[in-house]
């Protein structure tokens, strides 16, 4: 056996260590630069830079191509775009609904709204493990189950009959797929 193809580039050891260290240590301030948002859960807009960024950080540390320069370098304006983009979508809503969802009514006043359940590909297995996630007994309890931005799904509910749900709260949440 030919042992010489574990032991070639040896002496780019040193060079990648170095290379993992810096662009690591961008990454960590890049992200706490761009905010608290890094850190939550994902719209798809933020899958999309995750990915981006993993696949310049992986390409920057293991290729060497670009070089750690232009790596970290390119790495730094995607999260400069994603910031600007951000300060973007708070003062557009074309800019946001162009880059984001909008959250979905799966259940509205107690009833189940299938159409919509179909269109976000939520099975009745799912919407009925997230309604005793919620605690809720009664279907009638239910005032809204909304598929949110980032997949997650809100369950509103209520043992008072005459509860309501404040308009701010599901103003912007579409009633059909």
């Amino acid at each position: 056996m030919n042992f010489d193809y574990f032991f070639k580039d040896l002496d780019k050891i040193p060079e990648v260590i170095i290379s993992v260290l810096v662009a690591y240590l961008a990454l960590i301030l890049y992200t706490r630069m761009s905010g608290l948002k890094s850190y939550s859960k994902m719209s798809s807009y933020d899958f999309v830079h995750t990915l981006a960024i993993g696949s310049l950080f992986a390409a920057t540390i293991s290729t060497g191509k670009p070089g750690l320069g232009i790596g970290v370098s390119i790495i730094g304006l995607a999260f400069v775009v994603k910031v600007v983009l951000a300060k973007l979508k708070n003062i557009s809503p074309f800019i946001e609904k162009a880059t984001g969802n909008e959250p979905l009514f799966l259940m509205y006043e107690g009833k189940v709204l299938k159409e919509n359940l179909e269109k976000s590909r939520i099975s009745e297995s799912e919407l009925k493990g997230k309604l005793r996630e919620a605690n809720v007994f009664r279907l009638s309890e239910v005032k809204a189950v909304i598929l949110e931005t980032i997949g997650d799904v809100s369950v509103l509910h209520s043992d008072k009959e005459n509860a309501e749900v404040d308009s701010y709260i599901i103003d912007n949440v579409r009633m059909s797929a």
